[in-house]
């Protein structure tokens, strides 16, 4: 079974003691890391636990990529918008996405993406985001109904809903050993409630 990563399960598993070591750099940082007995050997070993994390993370997303990419061109079409490099810095997928009867946009008018939320329980929230503003929070609220889990206000951007939020790890998790495919599952569903008809509707005039 393709795993998830046990650096990437280590990171969100403590990841308030993660973030605090990651970080901690510089003479302002210091203060972070009294009371360690090894504090520079402590942050070495957990930046290199971040590096390996952050490329768990890349594969994870990298996984959802064929099946968001095979769901959206099932019903429109479909490009992707980021290289694997900011993938890695943002822990995020993005694609344009656009009705079948229509031109690829020069600029982005709608986008659907995976993010690994970094919040003290990381979660993998599958999104929508239409260009537009505050109007487009309205369009997409009432087009999509009890379908939107979370709303821009949760993301901080204008036009951006999620369709799900996946808890990273599994619940009752012993150790550090996790299968991804049930986490790549939960994505696909949740774009599979956006069809044809959502597309079409919501596509800016």
């Amino acid at each position: 079974m393709p795993a998830l990563g046990k650096s990437l399960i280590f990171y969100c598993k403590y990841w308030t003691e993660m973030s605090r070591l990651c970080e901690s750099e510089g003479d302002d940082q210091d203060s972070k890391l009294e009371g360690l007995p090894d504090p520079q050997d402590t942050r070495e070993m957990a930046k290199q636990v971040e590096t390996k994390a952050n490329g768990q993370a890349v594969d994870f997303l990298e996984a959802c990529a064929p099946e968001i990419e095979r769901h959206f061109k099932s019903i429109g079409q479909c490009g992707r918008r980021t290289s694997r490099k900011i993938v890695e810095r943002n822990w995020q997928i993005e694609f344009n996405i656009w009705p079948k009867n229509k031109h690829c946009p020069v600029r982005a008018k709608m986008t659907a993406g995976v993010s690994i939320m970094r919040l003290e329980k990381p979660e993998i929230v599958p999104w929508i985001w239409r260009h537009g503003g505050e109007e487009a929070d309205k369009a997409l609220e009432y087009i999509l109904g009890n379908r939107v889990i979370l709303r821009s206000r949760d993301f901080g951007t204008a036009g951006m809903v999620g369709l799900g939020h996946i808890p990273v790890l599994p619940e009752n998790l012993d150790g550090f050993d996790a299968d991804r495919e049930p986490l790549v599952d939960q994505v696909q569903q949740a774009f599979r409630t956006f069809g044809i008809q959502d597309l079409d509707t919501l596509w800016p005039k």
